[in-house]
């Protein structure tokens, strides 16, 4: 459950694979060999800070390091508000979590993020250490800039997680009765594993609900355009990155695009917006464009060269990483 990147550099994955009980026990010897052998320690996710007292205890001397993948921004002070008993009584839990969250990530030497607004967001819940930002790692070997003919439109997202399912909701019947309408062949798919019920239910010759697939690539390469219909949610969307790196033009709702646009542009996108029929126009004129799909996808991934390459990333971590817990 903790591996060695680099060396003296361990990793924990997460809060949940690990417990701070199973870094005490014989157990999990080869977890703590190499935490207390690393120079660095590197928490992945929010749910690992529990581990951080443990990890202190384990090696005194490491950096300690909370790699966010994305920050939320208090997504459940809305249950909290109000004067009913329930809310209330909640209320005081929200608070005693809230205060044991900020104790624990001011206990971190360092955090990373991977956008300059979750690092605002770390700030703005109370984080008062050092904040690293980097620009996640994409690899883009191999890929071919070819056209990509058809009007398949992909949005690929893991659909446990309920905000890609309400995007896939709205896609389905906010935006393609318009695209369908003007593009009777086309196919909606829909990728990613845990689809629930209902939207297994909304398949149609139109609609394919995959469900998980071994390779995103491949689905890639048979897109004309990229999908991300997101209207909640934190974090950079790799699935925008992944897509702009194999030469496919993204439309996507400001959410989706929100910490990518600011780095890669707008013109990077085909179109930024919430409005679904605007959504759906935007589809249909890149799937009928072949000179606007060629100059949007070449845009896009040289922007996804200039600034997320995985060798650059890697290496200006790996530089803060050498650095240490002093700066020395």
């Amino acid at each position: 459950m903790a591996r060695r990147i680099v060396s003296s550099v361990a990793i924990v994955l997460t809060g949940l694979a690990i417990r701070p009980s199973m870094l005490v026990r014989s157990g999990s010897r080869r977890a703590r060999s190499l935490i207390k052998s690393a120079g660095v320690v590197e928490l992945q996710w929010t749910s690992a800070l529990t581990l951080i007292p443990t990890v202190r205890q384990l090696n005194s001397s490491a950096l300690v390091v909370g790699y966010f993948h994305e920050v939320a921004n208090d997504p459940y002070r809305r249950i909290v508000n109000g004067s009913s008993p329930r809310a209330i009584a909640l209320r005081r839990i929200y608070k005693s979590e809230r205060a044991a969250e900020i104790k624990l990530l001011n206990a971190l030497d360092l955090a990373v993020v991977l956008s300059d607004k979750d690092g605002h967001l770390l700030e703005h819940l109370g984080f008062q250490g050092e904040v690293f930002v980097v620009h996640p790692p994409i690899e883009v070997a191999g890929v071919v800039s070819e056209l990509h003919p058809g009007e398949v439109v992909t949005f690929a997202a893991h659909f446990g997680r309920p905000e890609n399912a309400d995007g896939a909701r709205w896609l389905i019947d906010e935006v393609w009765p318009f695209v369908l309408s003007a593009m009777p062949n086309s196919v909606l798919k829909i990728v990613g594993a845990k689809p629930p019920r209902w939207l297994l239910r909304r398949e149609s010759p139109n609609v394919l609900i995959t469900g998980w697939v071994p390779n995103l690539n491949t689905y890639l390469s048979e897109s004309r355009v990229v999908a991300v219909p997101l209207q909640s949610g934190a974090g950079v969307k790799f699935k925008i990155l992944e897509a702009m790196a194999h030469h496919v033009p993204v439309v996507s709702t400001v959410v989706g695009a929100d910490g990518i646009a600011q780095v890669v542009g707008e013109d990077s996108f085909v179109a930024i917006t919430d409005d679904p029929k605007e959504f759906a126009s935007s589809i249909i004129r890149v799937v009928g464009d072949d000179a606007q799909w060629l100059d949007i996808s070449s845009r896009a991934h040289s922007a996804i060269l200039e600034h997320y390459d995985f060798g650059a990333t890697v290496a200006s971590l790996a530089e803060r990483y050498r650095v240490g817990r002093r700066g020395t």
